[in-house]
């Protein structure tokens, strides 16, 4: 593993409620702590828009990613109804851990480009 890999929690907070000037406090206070030089360059949470906007204030530089696990709970809710079939389901949600597994910029295009096709012949059946 090299240190690009690495993820880890560098903070906790716990908050009175779930609003920008709440997490504004707990974004510059976590920045203020920071060295200059370890300043985060990647953060990831889910869509809370007024977390989104916080971070955006305290860390402009960071690019911010939406959690994977919350992603797959969305991919859950909106797709698989889509998919009537068990053997469709299954088929898509294989190929779409496949594609969120991808290391490479490359190999995530190429099973994008596969999904889609697949996808394509779902909806013919």
């Amino acid at each position: 593993m090299t240190s690009t890999d690495m993820t880890f929690c560098v903070g906790c907070a716990f908050l009175d409620a779930e609003k920008e000037d709440n997490y504004s406090w707990a974004c510059e206070t976590l920045r203020l702590l920071m060295d200059k030089n370890s300043l985060t360059l990647v953060i990831v949470t889910d869509r809370e828009l007024a977390l989104m906007n916080a971070i955006e204030r305290s860390f402009p530089s960071a690019t911010h990613l939406l959690c994977r696990w919350h992603i797959n709970k969305n991919v859950l809710a909106k797709c698989k109804k889509i998919l009537c079939t068990k053997d469709r389901w299954d088929e898509f949600y294989n190929a779409w851990n496949l594609l969120i597994q991808s290391r490479i910029e490359a190999t995530m295009r190429d099973r994008i480009e596969r999904m889609c096709k697949d996808l394509g012949k779902l909806r013919m059946l």
